[in-house]
């Protein structure tokens, strides 16, 4: 099959950036959860033990984020045209996201009846840089700000949504949280985040679109 034949192509660079980017997305997280903590009490137990589970918990679903997001579209290159890859892309991405910021705020946070709204935005965030590395060519610098710029926007809006409400009966969700008193952290400790799950999603270069003949039989190269 032409389809699974273009996505099983090269397997270990696909593993590679599964695994670099979900080990980059893990750091992320847990150093924001580490530094939450604040100062004092730097080795005790549950700080570290609640950042190493905040670091799984959202790292393998944003792992798996960059892959759909990213890989997909460019494997497909040449099999499905550039509409279906974009729709498939947007779904698979944005619900791998969606995903993986519900398992930091239900299970790390203990949020039981999150705003699924906020969670589609930062879903869409993480996945949206990828999406256009997938499937606009430019200088990886130039994608790697762009994707740090995407993953952090909702972060951003999310918490000065919160912010702002946080006085009244229900307070917004955020993303992540910091000090309410300090709200200039999430630009000191929100920015390297972002950009941390950027520099792992795109440390290995994307993949070339497979060459017409390994398509498969029968399929007709699409034009220049």
């Amino acid at each position: 099959m032409p389809v699974l034949r273009a996505l099983t192509r090269q397997p270990l660079r696909l593993i590679g950036r599964l695994a670099l980017a979900a080990a980059g997305a893990a750091l992320a997280m847990a150093v924001h959860v580490y530094l939450g903590y604040g100062r004092g009490d730097w080795l005790a137990a549950p700080r570290l033990g609640t950042a190493i589970a905040a670091g799984l918990i959202f790292g393998l679903p944003a792992g798996v984020t960059v892959m759909v997001a990213l890989d997909m579209p460019l494997r497909l290159r040449g099999v499905w045209p550039a509409p279906r890859r974009l729709a498939v892309a947007l779904l698979a991405g944005t619900g791998a996201g969606t995903l993986a910021w519900f398992a930091f705020v239900y299970l790390i946070l203990w949020i039981e009846t999150p705003d699924w709204r906020v969670l589609l935005m930062g879903g869409a965030g993480l996945a949206a840089g990828f999406i256009l590395a997938g499937l606009v060519p430019l200088p990886r610098p130039l994608h790697i700000l762009l994707t740090a710029a995407a993953i952090f926007a909702p972060i951003y809006s999310a918490y000065q949504n919160f912010l702002a409400t946080q006085a009244g009966p229900a307070p917004m969700m955020a993303l992540l949280y910091y000090v309410p008193s300090r709200p200039w952290l999430v630009l000191v400790v929100g920015l390297p985040f972002a950009l941390l799950i950027a520099l792992a999603g795109h440390v290995i270069p994307p993949l070339a679109a497979a060459p017409p003949d390994s398509a498969g039989p029968g399929h007709t190269p699409p034009p220049p």
